[in-house]
């Protein structure tokens, strides 16, 4: 539930910004569609980060860390993209953006805590059966 919330909050940024972002380009015809495809790109890596950082993870309210983390990681890509200036080209941009995203999305997980290995204890669980 946590992975699927996460890709919903990274889709609902990219939605949301790629035809903002598209639309002052000086050649409009396709630009969309690579900030969808990078995107796209963008979105399997930053779950597979997600989805390992947060497998032994004990969260409360799972589903909305995952789509807040979600939404960050991909407002970090499409904001960099958005906002960068004349200095940096687009590839610089691109790259900074998807470590941004690829940070956020595997560390915001870990300030939770593990979950504990029961299975070497040498008494057994209180209350077990």
């Amino acid at each position: 539930m946590k992975t699927v919330a996460f890709v919903i909050g990274f889709l609902s940024v990219t939605v949301l910004s790629v035809p903002r972002i598209a639309a002052p380009d000086p050649e409009p015809i396709g630009a969309g569609a690579s900030l969808y495809m990078l995107g796209f790109l963008l979105i399997i890596i930053c779950t597979a980060a997600f989805a390992g950082s947060s497998y032994r993870r004990r969260i409360s309210l799972g589903w909305l860390v995952g789509a807040l983390t979600g939404a960050m990681s991909s407002g970090a890509f499409f904001g960099s993209i958005a906002c960068g200036v004349a200095v940096f080209s687009l590839g610089i941009l691109i790259a900074a953006g998807a470590i941004a995203a690829l940070l956020i999305s595997w560390v915001v997980p870990r300030f939770f805590r593990a979950l504990p290995n029961n299975s070497f204890k040498p008494t057994p669980l209180r209350g077990a059966a």
